[in-house]
C-alpha cells in the first residue's frame, strides 16, 4: 500500500511489459494482462507524460477477473458495486481488463 501521509493510503499496480528481476523478491507478482488488453498496455507505454513521467490522462483499471485465488479462506469485507462513474463508459478513455494468476 502507498500513503501518502495521514488517512490516506492507496494502491500501486505495476505493469511491466518484461521480465523485471530488480523488482523480484521486493514486490508480488499477482497477476498477468491477458488477450486483447495487452494492446492498451502497449498504448499505455506511449501515453503523454508530464517531466516527472507521470501519465497527463490518468488511465483506470476498472475491471480485475479472479481465475484462481489463493487465499480462499479470506471472506472480502465489502463488495464494491460498479460506481456511476464506470457505467458511463464513454467518459472511459482506456479500459484495462487484468486477470489475476495465483
Amino acid at each position: 500500500m502507498a500513503n501518502a501521509g495521514v488517512d490516506n493510503s492507496g494502491s500501486q499496480f505495476f505493469f511491466t511489459l518484461g521480465s523485471q528481476l530488480d523488482l523480484q523478491d521486493k514486490h508480488s507478482t499477482f497477476g498477468y494482462v491477458t488477450e486483447e488488453t495487452i494492446y492498451d498496455m502497449l498504448e499505455l507505454e506511449e501515453a503523454l507524460v508530464d517531466e516527472n513521467d507521470k501519465p497527463l490522462y490518468a488511465p483506470k483499471m476498472i475491471k480485475a477477473e479472479l481465475l484462481n485465488n489463493p487465499f480462499s479462506k479470506i471472506i472480502p469485507r465489502i463488495i464494491v458495486q460498479e460506481s456511476e462513474e464506470v457505467k458511463d463508459r464513454n467518459k472511459v478513455k482506456i479500459i484495462y481488463v487484468c486477470s489475476i494468476y495465483p
